[in-house]
């Protein structure tokens, strides 16, 4: 049975987890833009500049992680948005900062919480809409390409804030928003980044190559028809295209998504 709160989650190690789970307990904290210790490293451990470049190398993936586990997170913690630090006498604070210079995707970090009531106004009414519709997954998106359109270059791209109140996104927006709603309509999905490629070219490059080439793309696995299918709503692709879509996406080796055996 997958977990799909979780999905992501489970297949960090015991150490990310844990630094994973201090980054939910922090939730109103990063709200609130303020710094954030997610661990402590001794300051007697012999290997202790080895364990923080450890922390330090790992931390994208942990975000990463927790962003795809709970997409309304895309609107207060970005990956570009903190810088990691040491702090303490006895003991090194590992600290996660605010980044003033990079700003992360935002627009604003003085209204997170004003659009976060937005966010779970507008998505609460929706979902109140399609709450008797036999299919809420084709419901969700054909309300979301009617009412938004793609951009590369917005500045709430990334996240809920594009897609939700901006109307204006890419496919990492779509990807968190077609989840959040989901999640509020009861509906399975699971959000996957990956490589996309119309023409079926994608088991041709590797990750680095597939990137440089603007193939790096983002989706969600859903539970559709009682099977796991691919729904793509940045490229207009329905689950009911399943084997065009199963060939034309493939997730990246970051995590352990699921495979094309387990879709269909």
């Amino acid at each position: 049975m997958i977990d799909i709160k979780k999905f992501y989650r489970n297949q960090l190690s015991e150490a990310e987890k844990f630094i994973y789970d201090a980054l939910e307990q922090n939730r109103q904290k990063f709200i609130e833009n303020e710094p954030v210790m997610i661990c402590q490293i001794d300051k007697t451990t012999e290997n202790e500049e080895e364990v923080y470049e450890t922390i330090d190398a790992s931390l994208v993936r942990i975000i990463t992680a927790y962003q795809l586990d709970n997409p309304l997170a895309s609107v207060y913690l970005d990956i570009d948005r903190y810088v990691i630090n040491l702090e303490g006498t006895n003991s090194n604070m590992v600290m996660l900062y605010p980044n003033t210079e990079t700003g992360g995707t935002y627009s604003s970090f003085k209204d997170v919480n004003k659009m976060i009531t937005q966010i779970e106004s507008i998505s609460d009414e929706f979902v109140k809409k399609i709450r008797n519709l036999e299919d809420k997954t084709i419901a969700i998106y054909d309300w979301m390409i009617r009412n938004t359109r793609y951009s590369d270059q917005a500045k709430n791209k990334n996240n809920l804030v594009g897609c939700l109140i901006a109307r204006i996104c890419n496919c990492v927006g779509y990807t968190h928003t077609f989840k959040y709603i989901a999640d509020k309509a009861g509906i399975p999905a699971i959000s996957v980044i990956g490589i996309a490629d119309r023409n079926e070219n994608i088991y041709q490059y590797t990750e680095e190559e597939a990137v440089e080439m603007g193939l790096g793309h983002a989706w969600n696995n859903v539970m559709y028809n009682e099977r796991w299918n691919l729904i793509d709503t940045a490229l207009h692709i329905r689950p009911t295209y399943l084997i065009y879509t199963m060939n034309t996406h493939r997730p990246f080796d970051f995590f352990n998504t699921l495979g094309i055996e387990e879709i269909i």
